[in-house]
């Protein structure tokens, strides 16, 4: 079991939104409609029947390029591409490699929480983020591997112990869920792009997350926090734990939840329910559609 020492930095961080407001597009005035009707008299009829010979004769035409890069945009979602073999990348890692370093990095988080006593939480805690080094070769703290060196970092990870032990999660029961065997890659994830990882006992899921979505959870914690004392029953989502996996200057961000549809369930109908109409309006779509999509 890892040290809470073996770390090898503690940060803490102050999230901040900037929104950046929409340009003013300018709009150019036309000429006035006497020099349009001038111009227009001098203008010779066209010939439509020859301009139709014309246009059928060349046929029509094709953007140069669509083609060539049509089935490469129909193998790539977001950052989840995958390549001509079946091999799967998220931008431009292999997600087995992803998968493994991730376990590492997890094992040693919650394996180091151990040797930190239980107290309240303060606020700093919401905004504390240790990062870890992980060489391949090996360190005085962090195990050899055969994956690439890459950096993890762990955000607010005493925030999200106290989590998880008020959802009745021990340390060694999630570690054992997390890090004991090889994590399930599910093929078809959806419309998003994300990667998700389900646990071999169904009990937990991983999902890659945006920066912004990653960050604007972090802010949320202290809330968070407040909602599930006050409303131990609650039905928002269970966060666990969330991580950032850095590796060939990329930043692969995720969350570790919950996982509400076990793969021994069969499910006859599936429905996405969204928490905002934004972009999300539909027309000359019957109602029965709507609904089943």
């Amino acid at each position: 079991m890892a040290s809470g020492n073996n770390i090898d930095g503690i940060e803490v961080e102050e999230t901040s939104f900037n929104m950046k407001s929409d340009e003013s597009k300018g709009t150019k005035e036309g000429s006035g409609d006497e020099d349009e009707k001038g111009k227009a008299s001098s203008i010779p009829p066209i010939d439509t029947a020859a301009a139709a010979a014309t246009n059928a004769s060349s046929g029509p035409k094709t953007p140069t390029g669509i083609s060539r890069h049509k089935s490469e945009r129909e193998r790539k979602i977001g950052h989840r591409r995958v390549g001509v073999g079946g091999e799967i990348t998220y931008k431009k890692i292999q997600t087995t490699q992803i998968m493994g370093s991730i376990q590492l990095g997890i094992q040693h988080a919650v394996g180091g929480l151990a040797s930190k006593p239980e107290r309240d939480l303060l606020m700093q805690d919401f905004m504390t983020v240790e990062t870890t080094n992980f060489p391949s070769d090996g360190s005085s703290h962090t195990p050899a591997h055969h994956y690439s060196e890459f950096r993890f970092r762990t955000y607010a990870p005493i925030a999200f112990r106290y989590f998880r032990d008020l959802f009745g999660i021990q340390p060694d029961d999630f570690l054992i869920s997390m890090c004991s065997v090889p994590l399930r890659e599910l093929s078809n994830p959806g419309a998003s792009g994300s990667i998700f990882y389900l646990t071999e006992d169904d009990e937990f899921i991983i999902k890659t997350v945006q920066h912004k979505e990653g960050e604007f959870l972090q802010k949320l914690l202290p809330g968070y926090y407040m909602n599930l004392n006050q409303n131990p029953r609650t039905l928002l989502p269970k966060f666990f734990g969330l991580y950032c996996y850095q590796c060939n200057s990329k930043n692969v961000r995720m969350v570790a939840m919950n996982n509400l549809l076990p793969s021994s369930v069969k499910l006859h109908q599936k429905y996405d329910l969204k928490g905002s109409t934004y972009k999300r309006k539909v027309r000359n779509v019957k109602t029965f559609d709507c609904l089943q999509s």
